[in-house]
């Protein structure tokens, strides 16, 4: 079987790049179908490595950042090019991601073969019920581009249903990036919390949460992995409340470390389309403290059995919860366990490729 994927770029380190490009590895080293990687905004090194036997193709015609005009011609150009690679690859599969507007063409042209159209977010983040009248017309392009594609593919239960109504839309999560052969010091006390330092993040919540909890358990350190527009923000918050002495906060190059180097996950994210960290921390054993946000966090944890998913934005619930764990080294312990368990039982790669594997059999009646 023949897969082409047509995308903007894989050259950041973003979670979008990682996911695909560990699709597209494990769809060659386990099925050992024929995929193709098409980008076309930059022509940089990828940010991570590809199977050997997985066809790159690098187009230059950058829409991302362009002024309107330029990005018009350049969006005409690619779809010329496009045109021609597509009937010479002859693929029976083509995957693009549902923000490249630019590709929505593909969804009905015949060369393309099937046509299956990746959701990294979520129905409220992609097609919110409020907005500008520029952001109301590009829904009319996106509900076309996904309406128009054989399968639309998304991360979580929840966005089936949204999306229900529009779409072909089939529920896949992305698996499990890594797995550890060991489980954490649940004796640490030391909450993590993993990502970008922006608004969506939403740390400045997680401080004022630390700002609670952390008088009642002045031993503990809260240490926050990530960089971003926001820190300077972050750290002058920090500061004020006097909490610089058990707050942590920058990159790490190593997550899977702080994972277990700590005992509890928190998360207080606005939106998401699944969390990675979440599925990251689960798997190597760490329970989970989030906000129910749009989306991910209700499907990725167990209330009760493997972390807590709090109302949003309860922050008095959540410190009271994340208390709760902070308190109990063994309610800590078989959560992790549990967390473990879940994430083996439907996140893994076993599990999420067989399911993308059913999905191309299906379509193309192999």
């Amino acid at each position: 079987m023949k897969l082409l994927f047509i995308l903007h770029t894989i050259s950041n380190y973003g979670g979008v790049a990682r996911t695909i490009c560990h699709q597209a590895n494990e769809f060659v080293s386990r099925f050992g179908y024929e995929v193709t990687i098409v980008t076309f905004n930059d022509l940089k090194n990828d940010g991570f490595e590809l199977h050997s036997k997985i066809g790159r193709i690098k187009l230059y015609y950058p829409v991302f950042g362009a002024n309107p005009a330029k990005r018009i011609i350049n969006t005409v150009r690619l779809k010329r090019k496009l045109k021609r690679l597509i009937k010479g690859i002859n693929p029976d599969i083509t995957v693009t991601l549902q923000n490249i507007k630019e590709t929505g063409w593909t969804s009905s042209y015949r060369p393309a073969g099937k046509t299956i159209v990746e959701s990294h977010s979520n129905y409220a983040a992609q097609l919110p019920e409020n907005g500008s009248l520029l952001r109301k017309v590009s829904n009319i392009f996106v509900r076309k581009l996904i309406r128009n594609a054989d399968r639309f593919v998304v991360l979580t239960q929840r966005d089936v249903d949204s999306y229900g109504h529009i779409c072909k839309a089939v529920h896949i999560s992305n698996a499990v990036p890594f797995t550890s052969d060991r489980l954490p010091d649940y004796g640490a006390r030391r909450v993590v919390a993993v990502g970008r330092i922006d608004a969506l993040k939403n740390f400045n919540a997680l401080v004022d949460i630390w700002a609670e909890v952390s008088r009642k358990f002045p031993q503990w350190k809260l240490r926050i992995c990530g960089d971003g527009p926001r820190k300077d923000a972050l750290m002058e918050q920090i500061q004020r409340l006097g909490l610089s002495e058990s707050v942590e906060v920058g990159y790490t190059p190593n997550v899977a470390d702080e994972y277990l180097s700590s005992s509890i996950m928190a998360m207080t994210s606005k939106q998401e389309g699944m969390p990675m960290v979440l599925l990251e921390a689960a798997a190597c054993g760490l329970p989970c403290v989030a906000f129910d946000c749009d989306n991910g966090p209700s499907e990725a944890i167990d209330y009760g059995t493997t972390g807590y998913v709090i109302p949003k934005w309860d922050k008095e619930l959540f410190a009271r919860r994340l208390g709760e764990l902070m308190a109990d080294e063994e309610l800590r312990r078989k959560m992790g366990e549990a967390a473990v368990a879940k994430m083996d039982r439907e996140y893994s790669d076993d599990v999420i490729m067989n399911k993308w594997n059913d999905l191309f059999k299906s379509l193309t009646d192999v």
